[in-house]
This record gives C-alpha cells, sequence and structure tokens, in this order.
C-alpha cells in the first residue's frame, strides 16, 4: 500500500508485486481510451502538482496490469501508458 495523496488527501494504491498489479485509485483516469491516460485532473483533484508526484511514484512500480476507478483496467502496455501520462 502507498499513500498517493493529490487526488485527495489520504488516497492510497495497492500494487500486488508477484503479479505486477496496480490499483491505483483516481490518481489517472481511463474513462476515455483513446485519449490516453490522464493524471488526475484539476478540476477533481485538491492539489495537481501532489497528484503529479503521486503519479511519478506509481510509474516507478514495474506494472503489467493497472486497475483505475473511472475506466476499464489496463491489461496490456500498462507500464507504458502511465510513462506517457500526461
Amino acid at each position: 500500500m502507498a499513500h498517493v495523496p493529490g487526488h485527495t488527501p489520504g488516497s492510497i494504491a495497492l500494487y500486488q508485486p508477484e503479479r505486477q498489479i496496480l490499483f491505483c485509485g483516481d490518481i489517472f483516469f481511463h474513462d476515455r481510451p483513446k485519449k490516453g491516460l490522464p493524471i488526475s485532473p484539476p478540476v477533481v483533484s485538491v492539489d495537481v502538482m501532489q497528484a503529479r508526484e503521486s503519479a511519478r511514484k506509481l510509474v516507478a512500480l514495474p506494472t503489467e496490469a493497472l486497475c483505475v476507478s473511472h475506466g476499464e483496467p489496463i491489461l496490456e502496455g500498462a507500464q507504458e501508458k502511465m510513462k506517457a501520462a500526461r
């Protein structure tokens, strides 16, 4: 478990290292797959800079599958999509 503030002060992410599955909560959104993988937008984040820092922390984790709160899970290419997040 990791503390990943920014979207909300108490946001967390859960990581399963053996299978490289990341449950990121609202740090990344995947509700519009054709538009990429955005980091929690300013309109719904209490601290945008902190959300970006939390996203950078999560990108460092080897990730095969990314499960988000908003949108479909990413089951292929999750690590690359996280690195390209904006």
